[in-house]
């Protein structure tokens, strides 16, 4: 199977990344937590 650098999902770990923290806000969401008030805004951190 050939790699694509133009594909959507080029870099597979990042991909499965976004998709791991997309399905763990959706649960904190579905059990009452508000995701965007609760996140940490530090010097140097990702932004997800």
């Amino acid at each position: 199977m050939e790699k694509s650098s133009n594909s959507l999902f080029a870099n597979e770990r990042e991909a499965n990344l976004e998709s791991t923290v997309a399905m763990v806000e959706d649960v904190l969401i579905d059990l009452g937590h508000f995701v965007n008030e609760c996140r940490a805004e530090r010097p140097g951190s990702a932004q997800s």
